[in-house]
């Protein structure tokens, strides 16, 4: 019977579950305060005092003297310092495809409904003095044995001053909140500077750097301190994919590379034919060679590992097909900015030269494992059309006095050659041939392990598209390829939200990135006559079966 009881009970939970509308609760919540952060404030002299002594303390530290933390999310720059009687300070920074008040509401609302659902504290709750000042109380559990839980209060202001907005958070105390014996009280002095950047795309951008000092309070383990400072730091991930635009932003780009191409008629130098024909003949010379399958996570695509005779480095070869036009994938491969194509261990990425619509000097410098130097590697990439409205788009190595060769780092060398062809009127094959050489004196069974990974670029490019197609113009294609993504892990089952599984991290991950999911679910919602949770697994497993499987559209 005991057994039995948590089931019986669990009508409750589903309840709320079916009728939640926490997204528009939440929603209008942010867009309250994002009105009043648009607002002219008046601030008491206390508050303005506060606002310039969290400045003076954590705003005006330089980046250059915060030592380097390893990230979880490479696109928000972590690092650490200690100051001499205040102790640690950590620090984060990123860019935001969100306006500075959409970026400032979504983190000063406290109570949120998401803030509560996913937060890992005991207790929250927010108490508001006026418009631009509140109170803050935070409790959180770190689950040690002996270890009390902590209790941290903090004042709240923003101000805003042109292009910046600042909130800072520090200690206070407060009548409402007594000193509780069975809690040990932490201090916390926080500041968050966003800076409203240059739109692209026709989409607002903030950059956001999040500076904290925290005390736990009593005696703490260093691995508690330190696991908490990271927590802390990692927020700045949750709102960059809270807002990100990835895929708009890019989809803009790649529309307006398609033009460049439509358009294009320059006259190709001899050494640019030259460079485009030596890419042509690296595909003639791997038909003579016998090639091994290469296995890849995608199913989609055919990948080939190949060693010419009295050669050291690998040559690796990958074909996939792609829902696109052959010129809307090359405007894709030849945006060498795009934000998908951002890397953990860039370091360096800069256009040396542009001289033409069809040819660009790109440098790039990549961080490796601490026992082997960096790497660069300084290429040309030019595009030609052919025949029948095909292209063919080739990486050649090159080297310049604008980017000798130094001592900080080995050159290596990725002649890279795709070929673009057209399949149907909607569906493109994308080709491609590389043999990287790393330099150095890497072993070549090390380059041939990395060859899997160089070979999904072609992955990655069907990926995209099928994420950019609707659910109208879906067939059994889109099912199958949809079936597959759903079946390969992903990065997102590392992040998981409070309570989430694996599978729902997963699936919710997908909904979100891909645009025909995301229509079915909305027609989901409207036949139901009633909201869905998207964090809740049973509820994506029952959308992906119903929808999917059971219409015949998704064969795996």
């Amino acid at each position: 019977m005991n057994s039995k009881l948590p089931a019986a009970l669990s009508v409750v939970p589903l309840f709320r579950e079916n009728f939640e509308r926490d997204d528009e609760f939440d929603r209008t919540e942010r867009d309250e305060l994002a009105g009043a952060i648009r607002e002219q404030q008046v601030y008491t002299a206390e508050e303005e005092t506060m606002i310039n002594n969290v400045n003076a303390k954590l705003g005006a530290l330089e980046w250059k003297n915060f030592e380097e933390l390893e990230s979880p999310d490479h696109l928000v720059k972590m690092g650490k310092i200690f100051i001499e009687g205040g102790g640690g300070v950590g620090r984060a920074s990123v860019t935001v495809d969100a306006s500075c008040e959409e970026c400032a509401a979504w983190e000063m609302t406290a109570m949120s409904r998401e803030r509560v659902r996913t937060a890992a504290s005991l207790e929250r709750s927010l108490t508001s003095i006026n418009g631009h000042h509140g109170v803050v109380r935070v409790v959180y559990d770190f689950g040690i044995p002996g270890f009390l839980p902590r209790e941290f209060l903090a004042a709240q202001v923003w101000r805003r001053q042109g292009n910046k907005l600042t909130v800072v958070y520090d200690d206070v105390e407060h009548a409402d909140f007594p000193l509780n014996p069975s809690l040990v009280r932490g201090t916390t002095t926080a500041h968050y500077e966003y800076e409203k950047l240059q739109e692209v795309g026709g989409l607002p951008q903030t950059s956001l750097t999040y500076t904290q000092q925290i005390s736990l309070g009593g005696i703490v383990p260093k691995f508690v301190v330190n696991g908490q400072a990271v927590n802390q730091l990692v927020y700045l991930s949750a709102m960059r994919k809270r807002f990100d635009k990835s895929l708009e932003i890019d989809n803009g780009s790649k529309r307006l590379d398609m033009a460049m191409i439509s358009n294009s008629d320059d006259e190709y130098s001899e050494a640019e034919n030259s460079i485009v024909e030596d890419g042509k003949k690296l595909f003639a010379e791997f038909e003579g060679m016998k090639a091994k399958h290469l296995k890849m996570k995608s199913s989609l695509t055919r990948a080939k590992l190949a060693f010419k005779d009295g050669d050291r480095h690998a040559w690796g070869w990958a074909t996939t097909s792609v829902r696109t036009s052959p010129s809307e994938a090359l405007a894709y491969l030849w945006n060498t900015h795009r934000k998908n194509a951002q890397r953990k261990n860039d370091l360096e990425k800069n256009v040396e030269e542009r001289p033409n619509d069809h040819n660009v000097l790109m440098y790039r410098k990549r961080k490796t494992p601490s026992a082997i130097a960096d790497r660069d590697v300084l290429y040309r990439i030019i595009w030609r059309k052919e025949s029948y409205g095909n292209f063919l788009l080739v990486t050649s190595p090159e080297e310049s006095a604008k980017r000798p060769v130094t001592s900080c780092a080995v050159r290596a060398r990725y002649p890279i050659a795709i070929r673009i062809k057209r399949k149907t009127a909607a569906e493109t094959t994308i080709e491609q041939l590389s043999r990287p050489d790393l330099g150095g004196t890497i072993p070549a069974w090390v380059m041939t392990a990395g060859m899997s990974g160089e070979m999904a670029r072609v992955t990655q490019v069907q990926e995209f598209f099928q994420e950019s197609r609707g659910v109208a113009e879906w067939d059994e294609d889109d099912g199958r390829a949809v079936g597959e993504v759903m079946c390969i892990k992903t990065k997102a089952e590392r992040y998981r939200e409070k309570g989430e599984s694996k599978v729902g991290a997963r699936m919710r991950a997908l909904f979100k990135k891909q645009k025909g999911l995301k229509q079915v679910a909305e027609k989901y919602v409207r036949e139901r006559s009633e909201p869905i949770s998207f964090s809740s697994t049973s509820h994506l497993q029952a959308l992906v079966i119903k929808k999917f499987w059971t219409s015949g559209v998704c064969h795996r």
